[in-house]
């Protein structure tokens, strides 16, 4: 999903923990192990690959190898699953990435893990790294699109378009940080953080998707997000991705003046999460980026309207003229998890 439901995830833990006794138990879920995870929901295009850190990171990996590279970020929250509408009407053209972020779906967080702003950017880069992906377009949703746009500052040379949906990280410092309050409150607080990470998320995930699109989403899907948020460390994990401030700063528009790659912005004129003016201010400090808004449309453009959306990405991947002297590697076999991380 993304950073305006962890607004409600938070604020459904406070509220949780206010509660005592039997009634708090009622609310207490154990993880769930990674190998039941990876049962009820592996796809069969589900990979893994082995960081240099030793992190176990979950991607799915579609379509033709030799054709150009899409690589597909998520938001907070979610996993690669959110793209399923998308990966199914281009993996005949193009060859499809979707990752799950550190903390998320079947990608495994440890004590080491840097779960900044910055710290995901460089997650992003070990992750193409790896995968020896030499030029690829990058494309983020809400979270994703952060460390998307963060990402093509620092490694534009890899790029060869970028695409963003509702994305986050342009809110003033002052705005940041009272997003990042309620999760703050919870991380800095050892005894309130060792219950809050306990709770079940279910009913906080599905407050969010409500906020997110306005509509309630299908227990399946809640109940998935759920479990892979009872995932080891996930809890944990979202609360401290939900606490980072490190990527607002008073200079976030100037330093996006100096992208000078083909960009696409996609976001919903209804957004509660992401304001709608977050992505015209994009457009204003980056003159070449295209700016397309749906009305009527809330957080997640890509789920809610998957049809339309993927013209308008169609229309834009068309204009990308492959560079044909930095053709792709193959990526190493996939990885097959290990049960003790």
């Amino acid at each position: 999903m993304m950073r305006g439901p962890l607004k409600w995830s938070v604020a459904g833990l406070c509220a949780a923990l206010a509660l005592t006794g039997a009634t708090w138990l009622s609310f207490h879920r154990a993880d769930i192990p990674y190998e039941d995870l990876e049962a009820l929901y592996e796809q069969p295009v589900s990979e893994y690959a082995r960081l240099p850190n030793g992190l176990l990171v979950h991607y799915t990996d579609e379509g033709p190898r030799d054709a150009p590279v899409l690589l597909l970020m998520h938001g907070l929250a979610s996993a690669s699953q959110s793209w399923s509408a998308w990966r199914e009407g281009l993996k005949e053209d193009y060859r499809v990435i979707s990752v799950d972020l550190p903390g998320h779906g079947l990608t495994r967080v440890l004590e080491t893990t840097d779960l900044t702003t910055a710290g995901l950017v460089d997650f992003l880069s070990r992750f193409s790294t790896r995968l020896n992906l030499d030029e690829f377009v990058l494309v983020g949703a809400s979270l994703g699109g952060h460390i998307g746009w963060e990402y093509a500052l620092r490694h534009s040379d890899n790029l060869s378009g970028l695409v963003l949906v509702a994305p986050a990280g342009l809110s003033s410092p002052d705005e940041a940080r009272e997003h990042a309050a309620f999760a703050s409150d919870i991380v800095n607080n050892p005894v309130v953080r060792a219950l809050a990470v306990t709770l079940d998320p279910a009913i906080a995930i599905r407050r969010g998707f409500v906020g997110a699109s306005g509509e309630a989403a299908p227990h399946e899907t809640v109940r998935q997000y759920a479990d892979f948020a009872r995932a080891p460390g996930h809890r944990e994990a979202l609360l401290r991705v939900s606490a980072r401030t490190d990527g607002a700063s008073d200079d976030a528009l100037g330093r996006l003046q100096s992208l000078s790659l083909p960009i696409l912005v996609l976001q919903g004129e209804g957004d509660e999460i992401v304001p709608a003016d977050h992505a015209r201010r994009f457009v204003e400090a980056v003159p070449q980026a295209e700016l397309v808004i749906y009305p009527d449309v809330g957080h997640l453009p890509h789920e809610q309207i998957p049809d339309v959306t993927l013209t308008d990405l169609r229309v834009f991947l068309d204009t990308l003229v492959p560079d044909e002297g930095t053709p792709q590697s193959e990526t190493a076999g996939p990885e097959i998890p290990e049960s003790e991380d």
